[in-house]
């Protein structure tokens, strides 16, 4: 019974230290996120092709906190055409 009490003892102490996971749909909903993140923030990209997307990014991590930009399946996230 104590290893379980520890766990959720742990577990509420540091529930502060990481940050939010943001689900993003498209490279509106990227920047409007961005706009909106906090050190330790991930912005998770829906799996899709993004065709002649505009990725706009305003956010704001630290070296010990980075804003991480990932895709929800590696490999799935495809840019194509002029996409910058």
């Amino acid at each position: 019974m104590r290893p379980l009490v520890a766990f959720f003892l742990a577990a509420s102490l540091t529930s502060g230290l990481f940050g939010e996971t943001v689900q993003i749909a498209d490279p509106a909903d990227l920047f409007e996120a961005s706009k909106k993140t906090a050190p330790g923030d991930v912005l998770e990209v829906a799996d899709g092709e993004w065709t002649d997307a505009r990725i706009r990014i305003l956010a704001h991590g630290t070296a010990e906190n980075p804003i991480i930009i990932r895709a929800a399946s590696p490999g799935k996230v495809i840019l194509t055409g002029t996409s910058t």
